[in-house]
């Protein structure tokens, strides 16, 4: 990494990426490009490690934040537990009337001309890898969603719930929240008239039943709904859980058509294997290994375009294929995999390479209308947390 001058590293409001001064290209094929409209372009980024940002010095985030958690802390103890419950309540007039240790570290901070960083600025290391567009790239847009059974308390919950709105602060929820078991209990009542509705009630009370103690509660609950015919309803509901990570899987098939491709083969390799691993945290007395430096991110785009030459300004990102900043997760490479035949000095006719990413974050549905606007995950003020 080529040191920055000052300017370059003013990083006050994030108006500028930390890149180095000359670029670097490594490209595949090297031999008749114009053929090759489509292609993945490759860039490793790194996230920049700060933390508090002020305009004379760079100071300790951690050790000033925890000086005022302490304080803060202490002063919220005096103040008792109106304090807190006013605190965490989403009330406008609770939050209006309740101090915000938080917000009054920020507005405090402010005021000496100190930022807090909301988004993490990124390195550029201006290092290009440009492939060509292999056949079968897949993208997997999921959600995992799970099912739970909230049987008739929760229906009856849900169905107070939606008659009384959601509560705004502590009380509320008790008060909402004994509404509700209420209800369900006046529920179980009404319905107390009814034969088939009571049995089910009735093994549903007999499941539960503390087997340790009496041994014969799942027993009970069995002869209550064989004899009834009835078997309560568990109110089976599907619940939004959260979204995974997308993983892509780029595969390559390198066949040098001179001894430059099969150079360029070997750097090429050489780039993603290194990017893969993190670098090793030592001490400097002894030398012995502590921790790990997170390894790069890496910058994914796929292209096409009508140029000639790799940095042509024609090449566009295609629709529906933006990727969040990855991790290579996984490198694999496979020498001479049709034939055991070689070129002059070792070097092989053929090479199957295989590449793993995994993005750094989940999607949300702010990304997907961002990139179908032409809006990219990369800004001046570096990438979203």
């Amino acid at each position: 990494m080529v040191e920055q001058s000052n300017t370059q590293r003013t990083l006050g409001n994030f108006s500028e990426y930390y890149t180095e001064n000359n670029p670097r290209f490594l490209n595949f094929p090297l031999e008749k490009q114009d053929r090759y409209k489509a292609r993945l372009k490759f860039e490793p980024i790194r996230i920049e490690e700060v933390s508090l940002i002020n305009d004379t010095s760079t100071e300790s985030l951690s050790s000033e934040v925890w000086q005022r958690i302490k304080t803060d802390v202490k002063r919220l103890g005096q103040s008792g537990l109106d304090t807190v419950t006013s605190f965490i309540s989403s009330e406008d007039d609770a939050s209006e009337n309740a101090t915000n240790p938080l917000a009054e570290f920020n507005n405090d901070n402010n005021k000496s001309g100190k930022q807090y960083v909301r988004r993490a600025p990124i390195v550029r290391s201006r290092n290009y890898c440009y492939l060509y567009m292999p056949t079968g790239i897949q993208f997997n847009d999921q959600v995992n969603i799970r099912s739970a059974n909230i049987g008739t308390s929760g229906i009856a919950t849900q169905a107070a719930l939606r008659q009384r709105g959601l509560p705004t602060n502590i009380s509320g929820v008790a008060n909402t929240l004994g509404s509700a078991f209420g209800t369900a209990l006046s529920t179980v009542f009404d319905i107390g008239s009814s034969s088939e509705a009571f049995a089910s009630l009735a093994a549903r009370a007999a499941a539960g039943v503390d087997v340790a103690n009496l041994g014969f509660g799942e027993n009970l609950a069995a002869g209550i709904q064989i004899t009834a015919q009835t078997v309560a309803n568990p109110v089976t509901r599907a619940i939004f859980d959260n979204v995974p990570l997308r993983v892509f899987t780029f595969q390559f098939k390198f066949i040098p058509m001179s001894p430059r491709e099969s150079e360029e083969i070997e750097k090429i390799i050489y780039y993603f294997r290194s990017e893969m691993y993190p670098e090793a945290l030592n001490y400097t007395t002894t030398g012995l290994p502590f921790g790990f430096k997170f390894p790069s991110l890496f910058d994914i785009r796929l292209q096409y375009g009508g140029g000639n030459t790799v940095n042509d300004s024609t090449y566009r990102t295609l629709p529906n294929t933006h990727i969040l900043p990855s991790y290579v997760i996984n490198v694999q490479h496979n020498y001479n995999p049709s034939s055991m035949s070689w070129h002059k000095g070792g070097k092989p006719t053929e090479v199957d390479m295989s590449l793993t990413f995994m993005e750094y974050r989940p999607l949300t549905k702010q990304d997907i209308k961002d990139f179908h606007n032409g809006k990219s995950p990369y800004t001046s003020e570096g990438i979203q947390l």
